[in-house]
């Protein structure tokens, strides 16, 4: 927002605005941005620059009826999944369905750290099965979460790989390796999980904690589970995931390809549809 608030006067051009987060995504408790501090300042700006923008595309459909009082020309517009990506992951081998994959920034709003606690649960529930818990992605709070790993008893630590930031076709691999996906965003904070798309079209079954998923992609029983953030709970979802058909959780995204969302941001001009 404030990028494009500076742009505005820079440029002096017709400009279009993409929201990203949800109504207090940037401000509210949990948000790591620097406008949890100036709250007010941020509401001011960002209807400044919704007033003014030649079309205003909102990854989140609440969010976007909210900035539609103050721009008719606001639609909402789901995310997609590059389809390119897809194809990386085709050759990576047999699917691990013990094989836990999460992907975010490594940072307070995403809670990563929640996911290795739902791992050590899983480990001491299922003691049985082979469990392993794959980390990818980067932020300030990568180096505590390398600690964190560091402290598990050596039973638990060799199974749990913190990767770091990869390279997208990395991110596919992974993801078409993986058996389930898990989320453990705050609620309040996404906008339209881009990753939990990409995740499902690679068959992925998604465990998404309450407010991860805001558009609606998760089924419990169908395409998913939606979970408390308790860890013992969100354990029994990801064991439970064997129920879900993969071929069911593609199919509900299948329609969120790149090409076929883009074009129906832009071609569709300004029109609320």
């Amino acid at each position: 927002m404030d990028v494009a608030f500076a742009l505005r006067f820079l440029l002096r051009a017709p400009q279009r605005y993409f929201v990203h987060t949800q109504a207090q995504g940037l401000t509210g408790v949990t948000s790591d941005s620097m406008w949890r501090w100036f709250h007010g300042l941020h509401a001011r700006l960002e209807r400044s620059v919704v007033q003014k923008a030649d079309a205003v595309t909102v990854f989140n459909e609440e969010h976007a009826a909210i900035l539609r009082r103050w721009n008719p020309r606001t639609r909402f517009s789901p995310t997609w999944f590059d389809p390119a990506l897809v194809d990386a992951g085709v050759e990576a081998g047999e699917r691990d369905p013990d094989r836990v994959v999460w992907v975010g920034r490594i940072e307070v709003p995403k809670d990563p750290a929640l996911a290795v606690d739902v791992f050590e649960q899983l480990v001491a529930s299922y003691p049985g099965r082979n469990w392993s818990l794959e980390i990818l992605g980067s932020g300030s709070r990568l180096p505590h979460l390398r600690e964190r790993v560091a402290r598990m008893s050596p039973a638990l630590r060799h199974r749990v790989q913190v990767r770091g930031r990869v390279h997208p076709a990395d991110v596919a691999v992974a993801m078409a390796r993986g058996g389930t996906f898990l989320m453990t965003s705050h609620a309040g904070y996404e906008g339209y999980p881009c990753v939990l798309v990409e995740a499902m079209i690679a068959g992925l079954v998604p465990i998404v904690t309450h407010g991860s998923d805001t558009g609606g992609l998760v089924v419990n029983g169908s395409t998913g589970y939606v979970t408390g953030r308790e860890p013992i709970e969100i354990a029994q979802r990801i064991a439970s995931a064997g129920a879900i058909r993969r071929t069911a959780v593609r199919e509900s995204v299948a329609s969120l390809s790149a090409p076929v969302v883009i074009d129906q941001i832009y071609g569709r001009g300004s029109s609320n549809g």
